[in-house]
């Protein structure tokens, strides 16, 4: 089926996760394979803990002390957040943070998406007991998928692998909806990490639109036809299919000459070893005869010699000259 026009944002289960209960958003990381799951996550993500599952007072003292400014680019700061807390949480701290203390993250950042991350991080650590929620989200594919890039440029994709994998997952059962598209061309480039969003995206369509007599074509060519960034991306992914189908087509071809070939010589070669074969057993036949012959010249040649002034016939002068090299006795 086509992409849905209506928006869905993400499922209505997806807000903060309740005592016994796990939403639909919450099972998405469990329930896809691990090989799917966001691969712009961190590997060094299970080296650091979960703030989640600290006490009360380890989470409080992680806010103590000198704070780090983030920036968006080279203009005014956007927020701060404690050194401790940053450290404990980045996976990207080290690299992030400069001898001022200060992290300038890409000029096209949204900064939303940085004081949304910021306020999940002051809600961990204010819950007085183990906080029990995820990052909830915004209902809005745009938002979500901004917070997760920008996770992943601050090194906490640990706190929104769930959001990602949320989306992830269910582009794998169905293409995203028009909305979701565009929440994703919408990205700015540094929170789309090595375009996977935008690659994905492009590919699904482009395999949904080599099906050809589709219903829904004509709409979505419409819906392409103003996004030509994405047309482009899908026309150079279905040009690359038709190449590699032309490739592979050749490949067969060659494959059935050389296989008609090998099939050809293999019968030319049967029918030499057949012929071969064949004049081989006439030559057999041939010698088998030629030697009970002269084996019946010779017997007949032994019996004459027993009896006086009997003439050899021609063959048998000939025989007696080829194997004795002379002619016959006189008078034979």
């Amino acid at each position: 089926m086509a992409p849905t026009p209506t928006s869905s944002g993400a499922s209505n289960d997806v807000d903060g996760v309740k005592a016994n209960h796990t939403s639909a958003l919450n099972r998405a990381v469990v329930t896809i394979k691990p090989s799917k799951r966001n691969k712009n996550t961190n590997a060094q993500d299970q080296q650091l803990p979960d703030i989640r599952t600290m006490s009360g007072g380890d989470r409080e003292w992680l806010t103590k002390g000198k704070p780090v400014r983030i920036f968006k680019g080279d203009s005014a700061p956007i927020a701060d957040v404690a050194h401790r807390l940053l450290f404990a949480t980045s996976t990207k701290a080290q690299e992030l943070v400069n001898s001022n203390d200060e992290v300038h993250l890409p000029a096209d950042v949204d900064k939303q998406s940085v004081l949304a991350l910021i306020a999940e991080l002051d809600r961990i650590i204010a819950s007085k007991n183990r906080p029990t929620g995820r990052l909830a989200s915004k209902k809005n594919a745009y938002k979500d998928l901004s917070i997760c890039g920008t996770a992943t440029l601050l090194g906490l994709d640990l706190y929104t692998s769930h959001l990602f994998n949320f989306y992830w997952a269910r582009w794998r059962e169905a293409l995203p909806t028009y909305d979701e598209i565009d929440a994703v061309l919408k990205l700015p480039a540094s929170q789309d990490h090595n375009s996977s969003l935008f690659n994905r995206i492009a590919k699904d369509l482009a395999i949904y639109l080599r099906g050809g007599d589709i219903e829904g074509m004509g709409e979505i060519d419409g819906f392409l036809a103003e996004r030509p960034r994405l047309a482009k991306a899908i026309a150079e992914i279905n040009l690359g299919h038709a190449e590699y189908l032309k490739r592979k087509q050749g490949r067969e071809e060659r494959k059935r000459k050389a296989e008609e070939a090998r099939l050809r010589q293999e019968a030319m070669e049967k029918k030499k070893a057949e012929k071969e074969k064949d004049r081989r057993a006439k030559e057999k036949v041939r010698y088998e005869e030629e030697r009970t012959n002269k084996a019946a010249i010779e017997k007949s040649i032994q019996e004459k010699m027993k009896v006086a002034g009997k003439k050899f016939t021609p063959e048998e002068v000939r025989h007696w000259m080829n194997t004795r090299g002379s002619r016959p006795p006189k008078g034979r």
